[in-house]
């Protein structure tokens, strides 16, 4: 979703909101405006950034003192809202000093948040996006967009991609934005076609996406496509020490996850304790919610005895494998 007054961002104006979960997006949309600001402002004393918990004498600071060369300011705000209880005070602030003294050109503020900003479910919200001149809302592809979106990235980079390619590409690396523009690059460094030979000689597949989705599936119930995805992990020549780290680790973050889901912690809260991307918390919780903490602690344990066993030589990383499939 997006909103403006013009394609192009003019910094003459007040307010700018980017937000969604798709943080490659988002960041690409804020390196553009930080990139435009620094090209007419050089001097940087006027830029700043402020990210999670902000102190209000820090912000006040930064709108309140007056800009060397007569330059516009520039102030970043990276997740104000997912610690909103801890920024009250400036968002309370920032309205007011709004009101006061309505368009102001002198300033430019962007809030940069990696979660989705309801604002028809929250009336909170309203006065910001009243007063944004423009927001952005980047949202995970999938499907015709994601392919298109790789089309157009690898054009952007003097390469080519067809359809089947772009397929072969999303099974291997999924809908990660960062890792597909790594991979494109790479890709059209090596040619300026992109060929499915070439993708499986330089391109690495995301064994963690792979892990994630057959724990994901397993713990939902769905032995099948568990059992389809471990498959695939086991037959990927990845090292298994490495792989079974990884399950574990995911567990391992269920299981922290569903601890502070039963303190009451709201989603956001959890991702900024954990130090989670809000994606990660926001797609597990529904996972945990199906599960005790003692049943989940049960499984991790178990987890690792499997892990002490497969060390010391008395299991094979195939027969663990099974064996977690059908217990969990």
């Amino acid at each position: 979703m997006y909103h403006s007054h013009n394609l192009y961002i003019r910094i003459d104006t007040m307010l700018i909101i980017l937000h969604g979960e798709n943080s490659f997006l988002s960041r690409r949309k804020l390196n553009e405006i930080i990139e435009q600001y620094r090209a007419k402002h050089k001097s940087g004393l006027n830029f700043v950034v402020f990210e999670g918990a902000v102190d209000l004498f820090d912000f006040k600071t930064a709108w309140e003192t007056v800009s060397m060369f007569s330059e516009k300011k520039l102030i970043v705000l990276k997740d104000a809202f997912a610690a909103k209880k801890n920024n009250a005070d400036i968002l309370d602030y920032l309205k007011s000093r709004m009101e006061e003294t309505g368009k102001d050109k002198d300033r430019v503020i962007v809030f940069s948040e990696s979660e989705s900003l309801e604002e028809k479910k929250n009336k909170e919200l309203k006065w910001l996006f009243d007063a944004a001149y423009m927001d952005q809302e980047s949202q995970n592809l999938s499907g015709a967009k994601l392919a298109a979106w790789i089309t157009q990235e690898a054009a952007q980079i003097g390469g080519k991609i067809n359809e089947k390619e772009a397929q072969t590409l999303i099974a291997f690396c999924g809908n990660d934005l960062w890792r597909l523009s790594n991979e494109i690059s790479k890709l059209v460094s090596y040619n300026k076609i992109i060929t499915v030979d070439n993708i499986r000689l330089l391109a690495h597949e995301n064994t963690e996406a792979k892990i994630f989705d057959a724990l994901d599936a397993l713990v939902n119930g769905d032995k099948k496509k568990s059992t389809e995805h471990f498959y695939k992990v086991s037959k990927s020549g990845e090292d298994w020490v490495r792989v079974f780290a990884l399950i574990v680790s995911q567990f391992r973050n269920l299981l922290k996850i569903k601890a502070l889901a039963e303190e009451k912690l709201p989603q956001a809260s959890i991702a900024e304790k954990l130090k989670m991307h809000p994606f990660v918390v926001k797609k597990l919780l529904p996972v945990v919610s199906k599960h005790s903490l003692s049943d989940l602690k049960e499984k991790y344990k178990s987890l690792l005895e499997a892990d002490f066993n497969m060390k010391t030589g008395r299991d094979n990383f195939q027969a663990v494998l099974e064996k977690l499939i059908l217990e969990i």
